[in-house]
C-alpha cells in the first residue's frame, strides 16, 4: 500500500477532493480532524496547550477554541512552532495506527492518502509514497474561507504567510490537482487516480 500525500494552502479545497477519493473508496486520513480529535481527548495534550496559550485555549463544555488559538499562533511563529511540538508528534503515532488498521481490513488497498494542511512546513513529505498539491488562486482561496468560517482577511493572510509559497510547494509535489472552481474536479480526480496507477504500476 503506497503512502500519497495530499496537501494545500488555506482554502485550496483539500477536504472536497478527499470527499471525492473517499467516494471512490480509497481510506484518507484527515490530520486536521483527527488531531482535533486527540486534543479533545487526550488529557496530557489539552493540558500542554493550556499551559502555553493559556485556558481560553478550550470553551467551557470543553471544545478546542480554534478561533482563539489562531488568533493568537498565527501572529507569532514562535507560538505556532511550539504549537506544533505538542500535536504533531501525537498525530504521528495516530497515522502509524491508522496505517496498521487499513492494512489489516484491506490488504490488497493500493493506496492511502495523507491529507495534512502542512505536510511540506512539517517535514512529514518525506515519508510518503508522492505528494499531490491541490491548488487554487490565493484570492479564492480567501474567499472560500470567509464565506465558511467568518473569518476575517487579515486573520486568512496571516495563516497564507506561515505556510510556504505555492511555488515552493510546486517544486516539490509529484502531481497537482487544480481545484480552481473551473476544473471539473470529477475529471481532476480521474486523472489523478490514472497518474498513480500508471506511477505505481497497481491497479486501483
Amino acid at each position: 500500500m503506497k503512502v500519497i500525500g495530499i496537501t494545500g494552502g488555506i482554502g485550496s479545497g483539500k477536504t472536497f477532493i478527499c470527499d471525492k477519493l473517499k467516494q471512490k473508496g480509497f481510506p484518507v486520513y484527515e490530520a486536521d480532524v483527527r488531531a482535533l480529535n486527540l486534543i479533545e481527548t487526550q488529557n496530557e495534550i489539552k493540558q500542554n496547550i493550556i499551559s502555553l496559550l493559556g485556558p481560553e485555549s478550550f470553551t467551557p463544555n470543553g471544545n478546542y477554541n480554534r478561533a482563539f488559538v489562531g488568533n493568537l499562533v498565527f501572529k507569532n511563529p514562535e507560538l505556532l512552532e511550539k504549537l506544533n511540538k505538542i500535536i504533531h508528534p501525537a498525530t504521528t503515532e495516530d497515522f502509524k495506527h491508522f496505517t496498521k488498521k487499513i492494512a489489516f481490513e484491506n490488504p490488497d488497498c493500493p493506496f492511502l492518502f495523507k491529507e495534512a494542511a502542512i505536510l511540506f512546513e512539517a517535514g512529514t513529505y518525506t515519508s510518503c509514497d508522492a505528494v499531490i498539491l491541490v491548488f487554487a488562486p490565493e484570492k479564492l482561496r480567501i474567499k472560500r474561507v470567509m464565506e465558511r468560517s467568518g473569518i476575517s482577511e487579515e486573520n486568512i493572510i496571516n495563516r497564507i504567510r506561515n505556510q510556504w509559497t505555492e511555488i515552493r510547494k510546486m517544486s516539490l509535489a509529484n502531481y497537482v490537482v487544480i481545484n480552481d472552481g473551473y476544473s471539473d474536479s470529477d475529471n481532476e480526480i480521474m486523472k489523478l487516480i490514472a497518474w498513480l496507477k500508471y506511477k505505481f504500476n497497481r491497479d486501483a
